[in-house]
């Protein structure tokens, strides 16, 4: 049986890739890449990289951009300096201020259970359920009450 060497990789500011990477351990990449990247493992997407790109890693942190399809297994970072165009997956998803980011979002369910949970929606069970607002000291009306000013 053969050992799964993981190592350190790097894609510099002056370098431009097209194609597929498939890699394990860690890879930042700081040039152009448009394609896609596997990693089993952390990708970090430096300042000055651009990616259009299908990307699938354990981690994934964003500081350049991206243009595509984010999935990650354990969490997704968007750091100031990022941006990201395109659809993500995660379990936990952290931004900061300054990061930007437009497109879709998928967190903590899988494709089924989404399905599942929109074919509710608009259900008599659905329907019947309502949100209240409980406050300390007052009474179910008034709190309803308020909450639907």
């Amino acid at each position: 049986m053969q050992k799964k060497e993981k190592g350190q990789h790097f894609l510099g500011k002056s370098a431009t890739i097209e194609g597929k990477m498939i890699c394990q351990g860690h890879i930042r990449m700081d040039g152009n890449f448009t394609g896609e990247v596997a990693v089993e493992g952390t990708l970090v997407v430096g300042e000055d990289a651009m990616m259009h790109a299908q990307i699938h890693a354990t981690v994934v942190s964003i500081a350049g951009e991206i243009h595509g399809s984010i999935i990650a297994d354990q969490v997704i970072e968007i750091l100031p300096s990022g941006k990201v165009f395109g659809e993500i997956q995660a379990p936990k998803l952290m931004m900061d201020e300054g990061a930007i980011y437009e497109g879709q979002c998928r967190m903590g369910r899988t494709e089924e259970e989404s399905k599942e949970k929109s074919e509710d929606f608009g259900t008599d069970d659905f329907e019947e359920k309502q949100l209240l607002y409980e406050h300390p000291g007052k009474s179910q009306e008034e709190s309803v009450a308020g909450a639907n000013m």
